[in-house]
Parts: C-alpha cells; sequence; structure tokens
C-alpha cells in the first residue's frame, strides 16, 4: 500500500467525462492507458472507451467526436 502511495504522489488526477453528455464520470490518474467499461449516472451511456481519446491534448474533442459520433441534443 506505500509503495502505490509514493507511486501515484507525483501524479495529478483527470477526470474523463462522458461521451456523450460530458457529465464526469470517472477520476485517473495522468498515466492511465488502455480501455475501461463505463456507465453514465447522467444520460445511462454504457460502453468501453479509450483512455487515449480523453486526456487533454490539442484536438482531442475531434478525436473523441470521430470515434464516438456526434452528442446527442439535452434540449427538448
Amino acid at each position: 500500500m506505500e509503495l502505490s502511495a509514493q507511486e501515484v504522489k507525483n501524479l495529478s488526477l483527470r477526470t474523463v467525462r462522458c461521451p456523450l453528455c460530458n457529465f464526469p464520470i470517472d477520476r485517473v490518474y495522468q498515466d492511465s492507458t488502455g480501455h475501461k467499461h463505463v456507465k453514465c449516472r447522467k444520460c445511462k451511456f454504457e460502453g468501453a472507451i479509450n483512455l487515449a481519446y480523453f486526456r487533454r491534448k490539442p484536438g482531442g474533442r475531434h478525436r473523441r467526436k470521430r470515434y464516438y459520433g456526434k452528442r446527442k441534443s439535452t434540449t427538448s
């Protein structure tokens, strides 16, 4: 436990948001990679996401759009 705490001591957390409604669904450390199965509590999206598409990089919004498609309209 202490070793794990020391490893993440200098890492920052980032928020992973729902690709459809932009609701925060998880918090991961900056070195997290791979795929994760998530469920959004707001819009009920359930599926696997690639954490590489949810990093803070220029153009990330466009990669998510290309991978997951357009967001659902929240206006009625």
